[in-house]
């Protein structure tokens, strides 16, 4: 059964829960703790139940005296399928979105930037230790950082506590961000360059007054976005995204495609000379405690990291 089809409705989802909580559970004890936990009626629960298991989100067994239903999906895999679409749906499949826009709100940004920029740091200074001296890592800013009188002293301050060559850092910076505060973000890119660092302008192509920052500012290369990459396929696809790829070229910058998630994007994509690629059709994500054994792992058998 496909993600969507095991996508759950509110309904549903009280359903499960009560499941969840206890399984198996005849029918009637179903019908019962709905009517406990919602009003609704018995013959109402009932009904819920036959549907969801004649859609295959149920499964039953006959027991000594009624049918004994039990949850197809489990709560863990529920949650990541309705996260998912919610993402998908609200924030084009970004986590990262999600989290700036609520910290945002929440006027948490400077936290979560400091607190980003120290674990890339950290990471980046580990591998190093252990003889990785090529990898590079790119932590992306939120969309008030660049607007900050300080975040070239913030940075600075982080950065400082390490000894990790500086050009393996790469610091995205959102083009809506750069258009909404031009001089700011002028400043804060020459400042972070003169720290050592590299600055790529993220989501590139996606809007299209954001493309005029990469002649105004020194970036030291772009990212393709999603919204862009989902279109590649289109009839008028390859020449957009070729487009934006020799107009990076043509600037002197490096162009990076992320959330690379068909075997047919990764073909694309490399007939269109794009310099560097990441997504699910490349690697998959794994937390930094894995990414640095891996990493270790292959330098011991003398392979390129």
């Amino acid at each position: 059964m496909t993600d969507e089809k095991m996508r759950l409705t509110s309904t549903e989802w009280e359903v499960c829960e009560c499941l969840w909580e206890e399984s198996p559970l005849t029918m009637t004890q179903i019908a019962g703790r709905l009517t406990e936990r919602t009003g609704w009626t018995r013959s109402t629960g009932e009904t819920l139940v036959r549907r969801m298991a004649d859609k295959g989100l149920l499964r039953w067994e006959q027991g000594p005296r009624a049918k004994l239903y039990y949850p197809v999906i489990d709560r863990e895999d529920a949650v990541v399928r309705e996260t998912r679409g919610f993402l998908r749906k609200v924030f084009g499949g970004s986590l990262g979105l999600l989290v700036n826009t609520m910290a945002e709100r929440e006027e948490l940004t400077d936290q979560l930037d400091g607190h980003n920029l120290e674990e890339a740091c950290a990471f980046l200074e580990n591998i190093r230790q252990h003889g990785v001296e090529d990898f590079f890592l790119c932590c992306r800013l939120s969309r008030s950082a660049i607007a900050s009188p300080d975040l070239a002293q913030r940075c600075g301050q982080v950065v400082e506590r390490y000894s990790f060559r500086r050009e393996r850092l790469i610091l995205g910076l959102t083009e809506g961000s750069v258009a909404r505060a031009p001089q700011e973000a002028d400043r804060n890119i020459r400042a972070l360059r003169a720290l050592g660092l590299k600055v790529v302008l993220a989501g590139a192509g996606e809007r299209f007054a954001a493309l005029f920052s990469l002649g105004d500012h020194l970036f030291d290369g772009i990212t393709l976005g999603r919204e862009l990459l989902e279109r590649a396929e289109s009839a008028a696809g390859p020449a957009v995204v070729g487009g934006v790829i020799r107009m990076g070229h043509e600037l002197g910058v490096s162009v990076l495609a992320e959330d690379v998630e068909r075997v047919e994007q990764v073909r694309l994509l490399r007939s269109l000379s794009c310099d560097v690629m990441r997504g699910d059709q490349l690697y998959h994500a794994v937390p930094p405690w894995e990414a640095r054994k891996k990493l270790l792992e292959q330098l011991k058998q003398g392979r390129q990291v």
